[in-house]
């Protein structure tokens, strides 16, 4: 089965919900899904990232530490 996960905050941001979202990634792949996280991009991300996409946000949204995505 293939799982597609978006959220506006994911790893190397720290929080919950990043840490959250890279392990149920992780579980569903244990169980043999092809899984694709597709979260913000990061000036601090690593260069490579199997099964993650990376989109433009804008970063701290309304002074959050949240991002959000914006069209290319």
């Amino acid at each position: 089965m293939r799982v597609a996960m978006f959220t506006n905050t994911y790893l190397p941001q720290v929080g919950g919900v990043a840490v959250s979202v890279d392990r149920f990634a992780q579980a569903y792949r244990r169980r043999g899904h092809d899984v694709l996280t597709i979260g913000p991009e990061y000036e601090c991300q690593p260069e490579q990232e199997d099964g993650v996409l990376r989109i433009h946000a804008i970063q701290n949204f309304n002074g959050s530490d949240f991002s959000v995505a914006v069209a290319p």
